[in-house]
């Protein structure tokens, strides 16, 4: 239905917007890419846009892209959590710990255990990278009581048991 409207009027930006969306969805990334580009070019205002365009970068691998549309995100809506935790994840990718880790606890801080509890998990990557690994175990433990019915619950247990024989 997306793509009739989008046939009838090229440049509805919500159906644009929702289209990208959903080939993130789908991951038909290249096609989200390639839409959320005609949303934008239709509303360069919009979040929502840059944080999917960013999201479909991150997903093939190009994190310096993904980078540069989550902060237009950020800088747009400041209040995106779900842009600051791929912010986090992009960072991770080109080796940016520090900048990572702290876009991470602010996507924690904004979205809370429910929302951006995933942070837990890629603060952990970063503190096993660097060696500390007693905060690595506690955001895996802190990750596993905010979600105790998580479906890769046994693999974080693994991930502890292998962290504290490091330490």
């Amino acid at each position: 239905k997306l793509q009739r409207a989008l046939e009838l009027f090229p440049s509805y930006f919500l159906a644009l917007q929702q289209l990208g969306l959903l080939f993130i969805e789908v991951a038909k990334d290249n096609l989200a890419i390639e839409t959320l580009k005609k949303a934008i070019a239709v509303n360069p205002r919009a979040a929502q846009s840059h944080l999917g365009l960013g999201i479909a970068y991150l997903n093939i691998d190009h994190a310096s892209e993904a980078i540069s549309e989550l902060n237009l995100a950020l800088s747009l809506d400041s209040r995106l959590f779900n842009a600051r935790l791929y912010l986090g994840m992009a960072l991770i990718t080109i080796g940016k710990l520090d900048e990572a880790e702290k876009s991470l606890k602010e996507a924690y801080s904004i979205g809370g255990p429910v929302q951006a509890r995933a942070a837990h998990l890629y603060l952990a990557s970063i503190y096993d990278k660097r060696k500390e690994y007693q905060k690595a175990i506690t955001e895996l433990e802190s990750y596993l009581r905010e979600n105790p019915k998580a479906p890769n619950a046994p693999k974080i247990q693994e991930a502890i048991t292998r962290l504290k024989a490091k330490r």
